[in-house]
């Protein structure tokens, strides 16, 4: 392009940006079409760098230029420039410059919603437009107009037809094409240069102010066939956040509506969904290969075409050669790569938020041989939830030693965790012999031979009836201890015999009691006394009593919050109920992990001090089950792991009974105090969402002919899913999942006519009491509370739909006392919510009217 001088003026007048001066006035270079073309381009073109000029920056070379300039396409150009001349001059046209200085990405303001607009006019008022500061606050919020944000942001190859749009705005009107484009670019960009700064070679973050635009795109056609990593990409774009100026050496930022984990992701799988046909194209009649033919089909107003051998729809805009993104040799790899962001993106609760502790994600990488990778997960403390402590940091470690057949590291890593604070009982019962090298080693007899170790858990105390009782515990191998139960001039005696079998657990059962009557526990090796406990027997059943209950969920193992058990022994409660998750386990097909964290809970000297007292009623969840939100089916034996995590579940419980037993699997029971009748249910063995129920077929009868034949003045059924509705937005893992049902159960309560139901349940992670509402019946109350130990909160739902918030408190771990007396009148229940030190944060009372029919 040549530049011709306006008259008046010298060409040794020329400063070095093109600028002439004239009588002192700045007289800025006129531009002529190289061919003679159009004035009115010319015209345009001056226009445009007059613009720039005064945004404190110089015209563009050609080649860096935002915008390529097509045959016939001038028209548009001086359009969009009389626009960019009107903003800046405020719509005059008579040749006088208006003061007025606008933001550079103010069209693109104009575009963006009211909020985005006033963070951004917000963050830069007052600074000097073009400056580093204003683009520093306005580059993380918006990628938008102006030549270095163009070239910066912009796609290779793909003119911008209008300096003053935004990238970004408005996300509604780019094409499916469009958006595979960006992400062609930012995944499939080729190397450029050997690395520097850690970076391998090829993935150097390009520089914005040091390479135009036109060079980056020769580039890419020179390294159009490169193959990318693309998960090196993907995690340094992850490390490389926005908000870095742009005239810094910091690597250049990913751009937020790009991110692989983001909205663009799900976005592009939303597509993939929805397309005309997800079926795999037609095989042909060997069935090796599929057949070649090619269908088209139209989505909106864009027709696209199916690739013979991947069956993706393709732009026909971007299906050129076979190393594209959505080309047959690399579609079924980025499908993959696409759904496994996806995955992570959705499960980024539960690894990020959900009770996980480093100890148990540790074993459960020994349980799989990985030694490495659970070292590196002790070290995990900031990042998890959970924080593990230096006597849990050795302990696994010692097991790590151990299964490796390191004795002597084994021995050296239990003693440091002893000194740091951990039970001996921790090394002295694991099965299949997992610290059988720490017992071969050196000096490990003599060690262990010093503390008293032939009980290693409990007594544990269960199953409390006016007449009855049953007491559970654990010996460090197979040994024929006495367990003797005195009180009111009775003394009764039984054996206790554990095995290999049963993890070297035994219980034992207590019959012929006084109703209402204070007894005495001791476990006893000879002579020797081993353990002691305590326990009261209740009311006779159906006969009217006072009694409290303490209920709740969510015990993931945090030392800090381990005193919770002291604090609920200091209510002194009749019962306690754990509604699920009362171990955090998630690993139902290693047998190690799971003897690992039940031996570690049973191990705290809190616990164990408060089942030695209090009569304890289990049933599991999720968490203590399977894994997170599992649906396990409705078979007993399918998939193989149910049945072996219900034996563990029941060897280290003392409940009643466990559903039907061996023949039916499972945690539902029911037991009585006085004369409420509670009612366990289990939420998960049998739990079928293509049969539309939780409870199974044998639960659910079973549930029937126990309310139909209920006498109790309040009859509770515990649940380890919320009954409410809405509780859980977005999920169907509570009994929302399962609507049907509920209503069933809801409708058989007011059939039958029973007074006095009672909701319970657990699973989110506060202390709540809400209500639901029925036409035909009286209102149904269900208490939830599943935060004894855990460090991860659920907010408190007070708007779902479906059901009514009462009160709550989810600031620090709690739960929920239920004070039973029917020797009122009427018969009342009190719920309190306590929190981890004791102080109340609310209390409901409720009375037989309020639960009745026909009120």
């Amino acid at each position: 392009m040549r530049l011709r001088p306006r008259q008046g003026t010298r060409d040794h007048e020329r400063d070095p940006r093109g600028k002439r001066q004239a009588g002192g006035i700045h007289v800025h270079r006129r531009r002529e079409s190289p061919r003679g073309g159009s004035r009115e381009r010319a015209a345009a073109e001056n226009r445009h760098a007059e613009t720039l000029r005064r945004r404190g920056r110089e015209s563009p070379r050609r080649r860096d230029r935002p915008f390529r300039r097509h045959r016939g396409n001038h028209g548009k150009l001086v359009e969009h420039e009389r626009r960019a001349d009107e903003m800046e001059t405020g719509g005059r046209r008579d040749g006088i410059r208006a003061r007025r200085r606008l933001h550079p990405h103010q069209e693109g303001i104009r575009l963006l919603p009211p909020a985005y607009r006033v963070r951004l006019t917000g963050q830069t008022r007052g600074l000097r437009p073009g400056s580093r500061q204003q683009r520093r606050f306005s580059d993380g919020a918006i990628r938008s107009p102006g030549a270095r944000q163009l070239r910066k942001h912009h796609l290779p190859r793909r003119p911008v037809r209008c300096p003053l749009r935004s990238q970004e705005a408005p996300r509604e009107r780019q094409s499916p094409a469009r958006r595979v484009a960006d992400l062609r670019h930012h995944f499939h960009t080729p190397p450029f240069r050997r690395g520097r700064q850690g970076y391998p070679q090829g993935e150097v973050p390009r520089h914005p102010q040091r390479r135009g635009h036109s060079r980056q795109r020769r580039t890419h056609r020179r390294h159009r066939l490169a193959r990318p990593a693309l998960r090196f990409r993907i995690r340094e774009a992850r490390r490389q956040r926005p908000h870095f100026s742009p005239g810094s050496r910091q690597p250049r930022p990913f751009p937020q509506h790009l991110d692989p984990g983001n909205r663009e992701v799900i976005r592009l799988l939303a597509f993939e969904k929805n397309r005309v046909s997800s079926k795999t194209p037609p095989r042909s009649a060997t069935n090796k290969a599929p057949t070649t033919s090619t269908s088209t089909c139209s989505i909106g107003e864009r027709k696209w075409s199916k690739s013979p051998t991947s069956n993706h729809p393709i732009p026909k805009k971007i299906r050129r050669g076979k190393n594209i993104l959505w080309g047959s040799e690399h579609a079924d790899r980025l499908e993959a790569m696409l759904k496994y962001h996806l995955f992570a993106v959705l499960l980024m609760p539960v690894s990020l938020w959900g009770q996980h502790d480093p100890g148990r994600n540790a074993v459960r990488e020994l349980a799989k041989g990985n030694h490495g990778a659970a070292e590196k997960e002790l070290g995990r403390i900031r990042e998890m939830n959970s924080p593990v402590d230096e006597a849990e940091k050795h302990v696994v470690r010692a097991l790590s030693a151990s299964l490796q057949q390191d004795g002597a590291t084994a021995l050296r890593e239990a003693k440091l965790a002893v000194r740091h604070g951990a039970r001996p009982g921790r090394f002295a019962a694991m099965s299949d012999g997992a610290f059988s090298a720490l017992y071969r080693a050196e000096g490990a007899a003599e060690w262990l031979s010093s503390f008293p170790l032939e009980l290693v858990h409990g007594p544990m105390v269960g199953a409390v009836t006016g007449q009855s009782a049953r007491i559970w515990l654990r010996t460090d191998k197979a040994r024929e201890l006495s367990v003797v139960v005195s009180g009111s001039g009775l003394e009764k005696s039984q054996p206790a015999r554990t095995s290999a079998a049963t993890d070297f657990t035994a219980e034992v059962g207590f019959d012929g009691l006084e109703a209402g009557t204070a007894y005495e526990i001791s476990v006893r090796l000879g002579e020797r006394e081993l353990g002691r406990g305590s326990f009261r027997t209740t009311a006779d059943r159906g006969k009217a009593s006072k009694f409290t209950v303490v209920m709740g969920g969510g015990a993931g193992f945090t030392p800090h919050y381990e005193r919770m058990w002291a604090t609920i022994e200091s209510r002194k409660p009749d019962a306690l109920f754990l509604l699920g998750d009362n171990v955090y386990i998630d690993d139902p097909t290693h047998q190690l992990t799971q003897d690992f964290i039940y031996h570690r809970r049973q191990s705290q000297p809190e616990w164990r001090s408060l089942v030695a007292k209090t009569p304890v009623y289990a049933i599991y969840d999720d968490h203590d089950f399977g894994l997170d939100d599992c649906i396990p089916g409705p078979f007993i034996d399918k998939p193989e792991w149910k049945r072996p995590v219900w034996e563990t579940f029941r060897n280290n419980w003392v409940n009643p009974a466990y559903g039907g037993g061996d023949k039916q699997p499972g945690c539902w029971f029911d037991t009585h105090i006085g004369d409420v009748h509670f009612i366990f249910l289990d939420c998960r063995y049998y739990r079928d969402t293509s049969g539309g129920t939780m409870l199974g077929p044998v639960q659910k009868k079973w549930l029937f002919e126990t309310l139909k034949q209920s006498k109790g003045t309040f009859k509770v059924l515990a649940s380890a899913v919320p009954w409410s509705a809405g509780v859980k937005p977005g999920s169907r893992d509570t009994w929302d999942g399962f609507p049907a049902e509920r209503e069933e159960i809801f409708r058989f309560i007011e059939t039958r006519r029973l007074d006095g139901v009672v909701l319970l349940s657990a699973d989110r992670h506060r202390v709540d009491v809400r209500k639901t509402q029925r036409p035909d019946g009286y209102d149904l109350y269900d208490i939830m509370s599943s935060r004894l130990t855990n460090v991860h909160t659920h907010g408190l739902v007070k708007g779902a739909k479906g059901s009514e918030y009462i009160m709550g408190y989810n600031a620090t771990p709690a739960f929920a006392e239920l004070a039973f007396d029917t020797t009122a009148s009427p018969p009342a229940l009190t719920c309190t919510i306590l929190d981890i030190d004791n102080q109340p944060h609310g209390e409901l009372r409720l009375t037989i009217d309020q639960l009745r029919h026909g009120r």
